[in-house]
């Protein structure tokens, strides 16, 4: 009999995964009350990737709509992922293990965001090295003209409330030497 991993720790795994390409994100994180597989923010796109492995694909595009419907994100990526990825044999897989077979791994990405007509959008069989490219390139294109004037308009409207923030405290010229110092070891 084979002992499996929960599909939780893929879902992390992955997560760290993307860290270590350059993209942060959050695992198993608190959002509205809902709780995404993955989460991220690209190019200002609220970005949400679901996994389950492979034979569940029917209830992924489901929880992918769930996703989009409750507004926590503006693109979703279902990632479908074969099975032997959570299992091992006489004994569960190690983190390190599973990690390896998410890297070895051929995985079918399911993509759909707000502004796809209805249901999923594209289809892509890829690795988990250019998860990192294909999430940059298709939060390029989640948002038509109007959502993006919307995010832009979001943007703005958290800077304008910051900078007032930073006008009515009596420390602001300390604050925002920090922010400028930080902004400058960002370059």
């Amino acid at each position: 009999m084979s002992q499996n991993v929960r599909e939780e720790t893929a879902n992390v795994v992955l997560a760290e995964i993307l860290e270590e390409y350059g993209m942060p994100s959050a695992s198993l994180a608190h959002i509205r009350g809902d709780i995404p597989d993955i989460y991220l923010v690209e190019r200002g796109v609220r970005v949400i990737l679901e996994m389950k492995q492979e034979g569940r694909r029917e209830e992924l595009i489901e929880q992918m709509g769930g996703r989009l419907d409750d507004g926590v994100c503006e693109i979703v990526f279902g990632v479908v992922f074969p099975s032997n990825v959570t299992e091992g044999g006489i004994a569960a897989p190690s983190t390190l293990e599973v990690k390896q077979a998410l890297k070895n791994a051929r995985l079918t990405v399911l993509v759909q965001s707000m502004s796809s007509e209805a249901g999923i959008s594209r289809i892509e069989d890829t690795e988990v090295s250019e998860l990192p490219e294909l999430i940059g390139r298709y939060a390029g294109e989640a948002l038509d003209e109007e959502e993006l004037d919307e995010a832009v308009e979001r943007v703005s409207d958290s800077i304008d409330e910051f900078v007032n923030y930073l006008a009515r405290h009596s420390n602001a010229d300390s604050i925002a030497n920090d922010i400028e110092e930080v902004l400058e070891d960002v370059e």
